[in-house]
């Protein structure tokens, strides 16, 4: 813990941001609303037969485009992750608390509770930008009528829900940035050793990258940093959230929420 870690901080920067870089080439799903304005478009045929088939033209090359951006994304980051899995290891040792598994749970209450009111989405509109973070509402059962393709989808959104996200933005977040802001020595700093205005990146970082879920992304990263200051374990955090993303899938799949995804 003493020496700096081999490669400096990109070990813990690197995976995070080529799924960030990679994110901004995925496509946005057309919602229904999207159909209807796409097929009454100028040069658009009218007839139903064939804005049908525009329609589903259109969802193919979406759908053949998401799984490319997204394979891709899971390929660079996964591989990134692995090759660097030593460094992370000697950082910190695999080892977690049940009350990670408990916060996990308390967690997917806390974001859908949250989440649900729509306050984000009310004061946005205040000011002309209620849809401006909105999530596509994608519906996999619906839009993806092929069996492989809802297979595919499902197997990567969960992977990436559950294992690439929590991992790679768990690594970045806790075990670079919140130490660093605590010193310019990161990687001597325990994660049970933060100071309060430390703790107030995890809160803010979660706002940044959740816009649209703030008031949720505040309560949730406050409780997982509140418990890894009680733990010292990193290992916790990765845990807790790869639970809350697992609920928080099985969620929208079962409720059909698919604004949250």
């Amino acid at each position: 813990m003493d020496e700096q870690p081999t490669y400096g901080c990109w070990p813990y920067v690197l995976p995070f941001l080529a799924f960030m870089l990679v994110s901004l080439f995925e496509p946005r799903f057309p919602t229904q609303q999207d159909d209807v304005l796409a097929t009454t478009a100028p040069g658009v045929s009218q007839t139903a037969e064939e804005a049908d088939e525009y329609v589903q033209r259109e969802r193919r090359q979406q759908t053949r485009w998401f799984f490319l951006v997204y394979g891709l994304k899971v390929l660079l980051t996964t591989g990134l992750l692995i090759y660097f899995w030593k460094i992370y290891l000697g950082q910190f040792p695999f080892s977690f608390t049940f009350w990670s598994i408990v916060a996990g749970v308390v967690g997917i209450f806390v974001w859908v509770v949250l989440a649900e009111t729509g306050i984000e989405k009310f004061l946005l509109g205040l000011v002309g930008a209620g849809d401006t973070f909105s999530r596509s509402q994608f519906n996999p059962y619906a839009q993806l009528p092929e069996a492989w393709q809802l297979t595919g989808f499902l197997a990567l959104r969960f992977f990436g829900l559950v294992i690439m996200v929590p991992i790679c933005e768990e690594l970045f977040l806790r075990g670079f940035l919140m130490r660093y802001v605590q010193s310019p020595e990161w990687w001597k700093v325990q994660l049970n050793q933060l100071s309060v205005r430390t703790m107030l990146v995890a809160p803010l970082y979660g706002v940044l990258t959740h816009p649209g879920e703030a008031l949720a992304a505040i309560a949730w990263f406050s409780l997982i940093t509140w418990l890894v200051a009680r733990t010292g374990k990193f290992w916790d955090a990765v845990v807790a959230h790869a639970i809350t993303n697992l609920l928080l899938g099985l969620y929208v799949c079962r409720f059909e929420q698919w604004h949250l995804w």
